[in-house]
């Protein structure tokens, strides 16, 4: 399973998707609205169970397979 993780100031998004090519014109789609959205994680989920952020906004349980951050 793939996961687009979309950090956005009004409220993060989640994307999900057994297809890697779908997973990734999505997290090309969500990139481009860089009015809204700071930050897009692309992963893969490496544990049953949780995934999430720790304390200090890393992502556990999970491999980036691709991120994009906002430039201010």
């Amino acid at each position: 399973m793939y996961v687009i993780i979309n950090l956005n100031h009004d409220g993060d998004s989640y994307f999900l998707t057994e297809n890697l090519e779908k997973a990734q014109a999505e997290f090309d789609a969500c990139c481009k609205e860089e009015d809204y959205n700071f930050k897009v994680i692309l992963c893969r989920p490496t544990l049953e169970g949780t995934f999430g952020f720790g304390s200090r906004g890393e992502l556990y349980g999970a491999e980036i397979i691709e991120e994009w951050e906002r430039e201010d």
